[in-house]
């Protein structure tokens, strides 16, 4: 088995949750960090433990930032659910959450194992700007820092602009892109470029593992309670990709490296992601910008079939 080195940050919500079994069904999750996105901070705190529970993996979760740096939390529960998990039937869940805020987890779990880590937030930055601001040298005690979020062209799925984990928390998300070099990013054009046709995607859930048992119920519940599609005829999978993107590198099939600022002023811009292409107009540093996912490996790596190894 591998040595666990990745830390989720995440806001389960029903695709982090299918992440979150990626990680651990994988031998990769050394800890889990919960954050206020998709739905309330004990709600998400709630689902981490749920999930966690339902599969057997017994990973110390650590709640992090119930709110934004400077604005109202919001979450989106017209999307997930109110309890962010499609409103699945639960049972008694054996696991607890650990003590300590998720900012200091995240800062002593990279002291304590400098370089060997791997950050991958998939809600909103805040616990991320939090520790940066606890330790302006937590992107050197990180091996990689992979970050779901962002709309690179301008087409955002929260607003016209902006994609929803930035727009969650902007000063959050500036902070940490303006600190934390060479972070990779896989923005919502990436996710929009792998569709999978819901045939597949059903088959891609379809083992008998615990794990695929487990999606198969919450999507079920989803589909049931809330009723919210991706568009289009085909199923998209933000936080399924950046955690393949993690857990392989080699799912990058195109990249990029430019500074990005987030719009923080009032308006229909705020939480937009620009990226400065031309190299020439923002004094920040560069960040590895995923463009292209490689179809294939990625979706390999999002099954929890035997297939896929993830059982």
């Amino acid at each position: 088995m591998p040595v666990p080195d990745l830390i989720l940050d995440t806001d389960p919500g029903t695709d982090d949750a299918h992440a979150l079994c990626m990680a651990a069904l994988a031998g990769r999750l050394a800890a889990v960090t919960t954050v206020a996105g998709n739905v309330e901070l004990a709600k998400t705190t709630a689902n981490a433990l749920f999930v966690l529970s339902e599969i057997g993996a017994d990973v110390p979760v650590f709640a992090g930032a119930a709110a934004p740096l400077a604005q109202p939390f919001h979450g989106a529960p017209e999307i997930h659910g109110a309890d962010g998990l499609g409103l699945v039937p639960r049972g008694p869940v054996r696991l607890a959450a650990a003590q300590g805020h998720a900012a200091d987890a995240i800062v002593s779990l990279a002291r304590a194992r400098p370089g060997a880590l791997t950050l991958v937030a998939l809600g909103p930055l805040t616990n991320l700007a939090l520790a940066l601001h606890r330790a302006p040298d937590l992107p050197g005690l990180f091996r990689r820092c992979v970050v779901m979020g962002g709309a690179i062209r301008g087409a955002g799925n929260h607003t016209a602009f902006a994609e929803f984990n930035i727009a969650s928390d902007p000063e959050a998300a500036e902070i940490v892109f303006s600190g934390w070099p060479g972070l990779t990013l896989v923005p919502w054009e990436a996710v929009l470029g792998l569709p999978v046709a819901e045939a597949e995607a059903e088959a891609m859930i379809g083992g008998p593992g615990r794990a695929a048992g487990l999606i198969r119920r919450i999507n079920e519940a989803h589909r049931r309670n809330v009723g919210f599609a991706d568009a289009g005829g085909a199923v998209l999978f933000p936080d399924p990709a950046a955690m393949a993107v993690a857990l392989d590198p080699a799912c990058i099939a195109e990249r990029a490296s430019h500074a990005i600022r987030v719009e923080l002023a009032a308006g229909e811009r705020r939480g937009e992601t620009r990226v400065d292409w031309q190299d020439a107009d923002i004094d920040g540093p560069r960040l590895e910008i995923v463009t292209r996912l490689d179809p294939a490996r990625t979706r390999g790596l999002i099954r929890l079939d035997r297939r896929g190894g993830q059982t």
